[in-house]
């Protein structure tokens, strides 16, 4: 029988909280050199990236080395309406939790890029398969946001214990054009 994408939610998720610290720790830094050593980001000028929250792959060691190699790193933001923007954050003051617990750019202190600017989404997930299927939290956010940079390259961070046999997208579901986990980096272009 076929699991719906709330068995694979969590699955995942238990997949991922049962990582232990150091293991996270140790698999982020594997991935943030990945993501370091991949053409299409080294290409880049304006990356969208994600502040990890509660056990996700943590970006921190790529965004400084993106910010080391004169890249413009946006964050995402969320309104009351359920739409995301990409903020820059003009300084380390530029941040605050977000009503999901998120550290999340201020809109006040922050420069809004527009969606066309940017040429890269690098992606958190609860869940992904072998084929480009990105399984999210559900609340859509990523989703509604890439038809808005339609030409960037969007790619899912994740860890290994998160990949699933098959997902079974739904119409709105936008494939990834790369995966990138602590063992490698797979292209679905």
């Amino acid at each position: 029988m076929e699991k719906t994408a709330r068995e694979l939610r969590g699955q995942c998720l238990a997949a991922r909280r049962g990582l232990s610290a150091e293991a996270r720790d140790r698999y982020s830094l594997r991935i943030c050199q990945r993501l370091a050593g991949l053409p299409v980001l080294g290409d880049a000028g304006v990356i969208f990236s994600y502040q990890a929250c509660w056990d996700e792959a943590d970006l921190t060691a790529f965004h400084n080395w993106a910010r080391d190699s004169g890249k413009t790193l946006a964050f995402p933001w969320t309104g009351q309406e359920g739409a995301m923007e990409a903020l820059v954050p003009l300084s380390e003051n530029g941040w605050a939790l977000d009503r999901f617990g998120i550290r999340s750019p201020l809109p006040e202190r922050s420069r809004r890029l527009a969606p066309g600017e940017i040429a890269v989404v690098l992606t958190p997930c609860v869940g992904f398969d072998g084929h480009g299927n990105r399984l999210g939290h559900g609340a859509g956010f990523y989703d509604r946001f890439f038809p808005r940079c339609p030409q960037a390259v969007r790619i899912a961070i994740g860890f290994e214990a998160q990949r699933c046999d098959c997902l079974r997208p739904e119409p709105w579901d936008a494939p990834m054009d790369f995966l990138v986990t602590e063992d490698g980096v797979w292209s679905f272009s």
